[in-house]
């Protein structure tokens, strides 16, 4: 992604492509419109830049609150799986009260459970082989703050 690419001084011009839309693009954000009006969404954001792992660390951010993810039985390559970025896919976190309503919404499309909320204001990601990383969300700010 463009943010571990920046990280580790790699040139952004040259080479690199403009990831393809899927088709169903437009049905997504038509239902994560849709889902938004119902007040189901709490909040949102797109993976569009610096992929998963940035958008977890700025919606933890953003709430001062933590978020445990769950990559699962993921065992490729990490660093493309948590810093791709992917046109069309968000991050979205739902009231439990409302998850089956959300999820009903998006049964034929692309949707997975990666995690939940905490209070613990930390994020964490692991996958079925163990932990990847515990970052306190202090940590989180104070390099949001700082320049690169």
């Amino acid at each position: 992604g463009s943010h571990l690419a920046l990280l580790e001084n790699r040139a952004q011009s040259g080479g690199v492509n403009v990831p393809m839309v899927a088709e169903n693009t437009k049905s997504i954000y038509q239902q994560t419109y849709l889902a938004m009006r119902n007040f189901e969404i709490c909040a949102c954001h797109d993976l569009s830049e610096g992929g998963l792992a940035v958008s977890a660390a700025e919606m933890c951010v953003a709430g001062r609150l933590g978020l445990d993810l769950d990559l699962g039985e993921y065992a490729g390559d990490s660093a493309k799986f948590l810093f791709g970025e992917t046109n069309g896919c968000f991050l979205i976190e739902v009231d439990a009260r409302h998850a089956h309503a959300f999820e009903r919404r998006f049964e034929n499309l692309p949707l997975r459970r990666l995690g939940l909320v905490l209070e613990q204001p930390a994020l964490t990601i692991h996958n079925q082989a163990g932990l990847l990383l515990t970052l306190p969300v202090n940590d989180l700010l104070a390099a949001w703050q700082s320049a690169l």
